[in-house]
Order: structure tokens, then sequence, then C-alpha cells
């Protein structure tokens, strides 16, 4: 890949990173506007059940800083403020809007504190995800680290053709992880600029599978070459494939292995207990975990390319020099 296509690549992660962070609503006052009707009901409610923290004044990048008495604490005020005993002087129209009002407030702090605690064991759900995914990932990975160097030219096509199927499905996974990023922000938003841009680099190895797919394809129409060009080298490919296998279970583990041990430091749990996940994933440990696979997402995408490399080696030449040789054997037979 050229640098203009890896530059290419890059602005497109960051531009698809700012469009999803610019989603945000802008800030209005929502209690003013409800109780001149310039927000509904419904609207109000909808805030409630999708951003309780905006009825409480909270910045959501920095939401996760608060306990539960932290949330309490914030709605006391405006629960004071808005409660009907405090408003006798009201019209009966404005106290029965302000009463309404008085509900949504106490519906948004209850909302706040079950989000928060629901999200935390949503953190811990994505983990669990990635790691099955990375799992069935491994396999097909380890089927074609497998025929490296292989004379066997039917082994190297279904191997490629097994890759090429889930490489094909690639703009529906596009179109799942960035869904999943837009849902994972609403969720669990990130706290700092990093971690937005580590979420937009999650969408590397996809807009990478099209790439790899005219390779896969490559391999397919010429399945038949590469084998007779591995079979006429001779050559040993155990350290290739040794290091291809390193070097995918290094990158598949790292993340894990990173939030194991942040877990361990962070929330002070034992060894067992990071593994089992005995307790709530809490942010920070989630954030190592999201850095350390956007590494690993940059580092895989670098083996596959090496081992596209290994995997077609200089075929071509071989393919060339056997058309050349076929093509004096026919002249001379003129």
């Amino acid at each position: 890949m050229s640098k203009s296509k890896y530059f290419i690549v890059i602005l497109l992660v960051f531009s698809l990173n700012q469009f999803i962070y610019s989603m945000e609503q802008d800030s209005i006052d929502i209690f003013s506007s409800y109780l001149n009707e310039a927000l509904t009901d419904e609207e109000l409610r909808q805030l409630v059940k999708k951003a309780p923290w905006r009825i409480l004044g909270i910045n959501n990048t920095n939401i996760f800083d608060f306990s539960r008495s932290d949330i309490e604490q914030l709605a006391r005020p405006l629960l004071f403020k808005y409660h009907s005993d405090r408003n006798k002087d009201k019209s009966e129209s404005e106290r029965d809007k302000i009463n309404e009002l008085y509900k949504h407030i106490n519906n948004a702090k209850d909302a706040l504190i079950e989000y928060l605690e629901s999200s935390k064991w949503y953190a811990l759900y994505i983990v669990r995800m990635n790691f099955l995914w990375d799992i069935l990932n491994s396999i097909k990975e380890i089927n074609k680290i497998r025929v490296l160097g292989s004379a066997d030219s039917e082994a190297i096509y279904k191997a490629a053709k097994i890759d090429c199927l889930i490489h094909t499905y690639s703009p529906i996974f596009s179109i799942v992880k960035f869904h999943n990023i837009v849902f994972h922000e609403e969720i669990f938003p990130a706290q700092s600029n990093i971690i937005k841009f580590v979420r937009g680099l999650s969408l590397l190895p996809n807009l990478a599978s099209f790439k790899f797919l005219n390779k896969d394809f490559e391999i397919i129409r010429n399945s038949h070459w590469i084998a007779k060009n591995n079979k006429y080298l001779k050559k040993d490919f155990k350290k290739e494939r040794f290091t291809q296998y390193v070097w995918l279970a290094i990158n598949k583990l790292f993340p894990y292995a990173s939030l194991i041990a942040s877990r361990m430091i962070n929330e002070n749990v034992t060894l067992l207990g990071a593994v089992r996940n005995y307790e709530k994933l809490k942010e920070k440990s989630f954030n190592v975990f999201e850095i350390s696979k956007a590494i690993s997402h940059i580092s895989e995408l670098l083996r596959k390319k090496c081992r596209y490399e290994i995997e077609l080696g200089n075929y071509k030449s071989y393919k060339a020099n056997k058309d050349m040789k076929k093509m004096f054997q026919d002249l001379n037979k003129i």
C-alpha cells in the first residue's frame, strides 16, 4: 500500500471519528423549555431515557467519576426547587407542569444510577464479545498460517476461500462496528480524546478487509502456481510459520493480559478475580483494554500483510519462467 493510501485511510478514520463524536445534542435550558412548552412531555421522557445526565447537568465525559451518592446529591436541589410544596403560589396549570417536571427529574436520577451500574457490566460484555471473536478469528488465521509454503494447491485454495468469505462480509461488519461505536459512546462515553481516537481506530481492520480481499482473490486464482512455486523452492517455512504463530498469539492475548494487569493494579483484585471477572469492570481498566486493543489491531494488520507476502512469494516470477519455457518449446516444435 502506497503512502498516499495510508494517508487516505488515516484521514477516513479521523473523519468518521469526528462525525461520531459530533452527534451529541446542543446544550439547551431543559427546565425552562419544558415549562414554556417548547419541549414536550414525550421529548423530555425520551431525554430521561437516553441521556439522564443532561437532566441533572452532568457532563457525560466525566460521568463515571460520580458515585450513587454524588448523583443523589446533585438531584436534591433540583427536586427541592421543583417540589410541589415550594410552588404553592403558582397557578393550577403551572403546578401540574412543575409536578410532572419533578417526576422527570426523579426518574432521571434513578435512570442515571441504574445506567452507571449497567454500563459497567456492558463494558465487561464488550470484552467478552471481543474475546469470542478473537477465538474464532484465531482459528481462521491458524488455518491460513498452516498452509504457508505448502505444495498442496487444494489446501491453499480452501484456506483462501474461507478467508475470502469472511472478508466479503466486511461492509456488513463495518456498518455493525460503526453502529457499535456510536452505541458504545452512548452507554460508555469516552473520557478523553485518546479514547475517542482509539475507538475510531477499531474500524481499521474492517477497512483493511477490502485490501485483503483482493489478495484472497489472487491466491484463489493462482493457488496452483503458488503450490508449484513452493514445491520448486523446496524451502522450509518452519521459521516463517513459527513467527506468524507467535505474532498472532501476542496480538490476541496482549489486550486481555493488559486488562488483567490493570484490574489487579487499579481495582485491587486478585489474579483469579481479574481473570474470572468477579467484580464489575471499572472505567480505567476498560480504557487500558481499549488502548491495548487498538495497538493489537495495528500489529495484526502488519502481521497479515507479512503473511500475504510470504504466502504469495515469488510465484509470478515462477509462472512467467514456466510460460516463457513453454513458449520456447512450442516455437521449437514449429
